[in-house]
């Protein structure tokens, strides 16, 4: 590639020698002197390794956000009752998949009243916003479906 551009170099100065007036042969000499001159060799340099960026570790558990946190306490067994629920269900979504309780007990909270469903030998769940939005629930295989 230099080659090319020094053959172009030179070219251009002859050139431009042989259209100047009275022909003078300084040009031609000052082609000739950059054709003879050694060429630079380039010594490529070495790419450096890239260094490896650290992983820091939190020093402390971060906890997740609030809508990630689960709502069930304990682990349903797996083809149980419970198993089929998800929170958020409505109160009559719940009762149509897995039946009527044994027991309800109902907190009135300020405006609002909480219902504490039981059903024996799968635990308990809670029903917010009157009774209608399942919140939680709580897995106990021993329970008797009574408060």
């Amino acid at each position: 590639m230099r080659h090319l551009a020094l053959c172009g170099l030179l070219t251009l100065a002859i050139m431009a020698g042989c259209a100047m007036p009275g022909n003078d042969t300084s040009a031609l000499k000052v082609a000739s002197a950059v054709a003879s001159a050694p060429a630079p060799v380039a010594t490529p340099t070495p790419t450096p390794a890239p260094t490896p960026v650290p992983v820091v570790k939190p020093r402390h558990k971060t906890r997740p956000p609030a809508s990630a946190v689960s709502a069930v306490t304990g682990k349903p067994a797996p083809g149980s009752k419970f198993a089929r629920l998800r929170i958020g269900m409505s109160r009559k979504q719940v009762e149509a998949l897995i039946g009527l309780p044994g027991d309800v007990k109902t907190t009135q909270v300020g405006a609002y009243t909480h219902d504490e469903t039981f059903y024996q030998h799968e635990g308990s769940l809670l029903f917010v916003k009157n009774g209608a939005v399942l919140s939680h629930i709580t897995v106990d295989t021993s329970a008797s479906g009574y408060q």
